[in-house]
């Protein structure tokens, strides 16, 4: 899977969560820790918001909930930006597969 620029990945979803995207170039480990520090910025102060982010984005319902149910309160946060951020991904990458696939 080719790996699309972090920075321009991680637009669309800061858009989602309401949060501005750094100016700076981002590695993959930056996108990251930006993504859970807005995930708990949302889980402290607008649970429900991140609740419909998670679901616009299409991360799995049962996999947020067993996150819920099972990450210790300070990795909740990071697990689902890790959620977040891998269906993320999952999308770009099929959405460059049926573009490729136009071009055969």
């Amino acid at each position: 899977m080719a790996s699309p620029d972090p920075t321009t990945a991680l637009r669309p979803l800061a858009d989602a969560l309401g949060a501005d995207v750094p100016d700076a170039p981002l590695t993959l480990d930056d996108v990251r820790r930006y993504l859970e520090q807005q995930v708990r910025r949302l889980l402290d102060r607008h649970p429900e918001r991140l609740m419909h982010v998670l679901y616009r984005v299409d991360v799995d319902e049962r996999a947020v909930m067993r996150l819920m149910a099972e990450s210790p309160p300070g990795q909740l946060a990071r697990d689902l930006a890790e959620l977040l951020l891998q269906r993320h991904l999952q999308k770009l990458e099929t959405r460059r597969r049926y573009r490729d696939a136009g071009d055969v």
